[in-house]
């Protein structure tokens, strides 16, 4: 029996709802940004890939538990490894591997360390650099040391087969950085322009040297499905306003994904 579109490949999440002044947020932020990431999130799953990204507070619960609808529990009781004491992950998929930096001792959220202890997620460490240290009472960009060690560890582990990039501030543009300049990969970005912040910014940047490796995902479905894009339903409702169906987009995605990169 053969298996879903992504088996044994990894896709590479990097997603936030934009709170800092030069990312635009679009109307509705954290809802349209929430239902984009749990309908990708269940689209890779679906097709038995595995989502990796590393460990945001408000992203990693909603991955953490879409996988509790696809996977079965299997308690852990010992603690996560570290990056340095493991060697290249065999990911067989379907699965869900959060990344996350020492830096951020204490940050991570119960849920998600629920979801390790089930077994639904796993957790991959990274040790902080340069002495640095999270502080939750300081709004500005932190740990930048620690978060480049971690991102260049989980893009070069990982070896994802796509990038999809959701919102976001600072850490989405410097992961598709990263992402695209790993030249072994030579593997696809796909940005999510409507959900604003970082995506959006990255999808109106000239193209350069990423040439075809960059995909605007709305633009190219609306030309795929010309019909399919978004419906504005006006009529006497105040509250209705143009919507992306992201659950059918993301199905989209994930079969373009197989498509670009065939096991």
């Amino acid at each position: 029996m053969s298996g879903g579109l992504l088996r044994g490949r990894s896709v590479f999440l990097s997603a936030s709802i934009p709170v800092r002044p030069g990312f635009r947020r679009v109307s509705g932020a954290a809802v349209e940004i929430e239902e984009a990431v749990v309908s990708f999130a269940r689209a890779v799953l679906k097709e038995e890939g595995t989502v990796v990204f590393g460990a945001h507070p408000s992203i990693s619960p909603l991955v953490a538990s879409v996988a509790s609808e696809y996977l079965s529990p299997r308690l852990r009781t010992g603690a996560p490894p570290e990056v340095e004491s493991i060697g290249k992950p065999e990911r067989s998929g379907p699965g869900v591997v959060i990344y996350q930096s020492h830096a951020y001792d204490g940050q991570l959220p119960d849920k998600t360390w629920e979801m390790y202890r089930l077994g639904f997620a796993d957790l991959v460490w990274c040790g902080a650099k340069g002495g640095e240290q999270f502080d939750p009472k300081n709004p500005r960009v932190q740990c930048p040391l620690s978060l480049l060690f971690m991102r260049e560890q989980m893009i070069g582990r990982e070896s994802p087969c796509a990038m999809v990039a959701i919102g976001g501030m600072e850490g989405v543009i410097e992961e598709a950085h990263i992402f695209l300049g790993d030249k072994p990969l030579r593997a696809p970005l796909y940005l999510m322009e409507t959900t604003g912040g970082a995506a959006e910014q990255l999808a109106r940047e000239p193209i350069g040297p990423w040439g075809r490796l960059r995909h605007l995902v709305e633009q190219e479905w609306k030309d795929d499905l010309p019909h399919g894009l978004a419906e504005t339903t006006l009529r006497s409702d105040p509250r209705a306003r143009p919507f992306v169906p992201y659950p059918l987009l993301m199905q989209w995605l994930v079969q373009q994904i197989a498509k670009e990169h065939p096991g």
